[in-house]
């Protein structure tokens, strides 16, 4: 009784792997015949874009139109205006010569998201001796 449905099982499995390295295969021979169709396609049109460089036949552009040419200038001298300008800013250094945040006010400042915190590493107590805050 074992044997048979054993066997059975066996069978199946079988079955299941051929269907799925069957389904494999139908998928990549379609995947193979749709890249060369892309291909294909691409090929034809890079040909056809070249070939009407070539003859002269896409120089006939309109040209831009007075609205058009006030945005380019318009965006032109923003961008050369950010191109030279530059934000710099100074980073405070403690005396260990450690970077220290620039929203840092005094030695005791404690960011209000954090609950216990503490700047340096000489500046270590124990989480008793550490005075809580809320976070609100």
């Amino acid at each position: 009784m074992v044997g048979i449905e054993t066997a059975i099982l066996a069978l199946l499995g079988l079955m299941n792997l051929a269907a799925i390295g069957f389904l494999a295969h139908w998928i990549r021979m379609h995947l193979d015949q749709g890249l060369n169709d892309i291909d294909e396609k691409l090929a034809i049109a890079i040909k056809t874009l070249i070939d009407k460089l070539m003859a002269g036949e896409m120089s006939d552009f309109e040209p831009p139109n007075a609205i058009q040419v006030a945005i380019g200038d318009f965006i032109r001298s923003i961008a050369h205006q950010k191109m030279n300008t530059i934000n710099a800013t100074v980073t405070e250094r403690d005396a260990g010569d450690n970077l220290c945040p620039l929203n840092r006010v005094h030695d005791n400042y404690k960011p209000p998201f954090l609950t216990e915190w503490t700047w340096h590493a000489e500046e270590k107590q124990s989480a008793e001796d550490r005075p809580r805050q809320s976070v609100s």
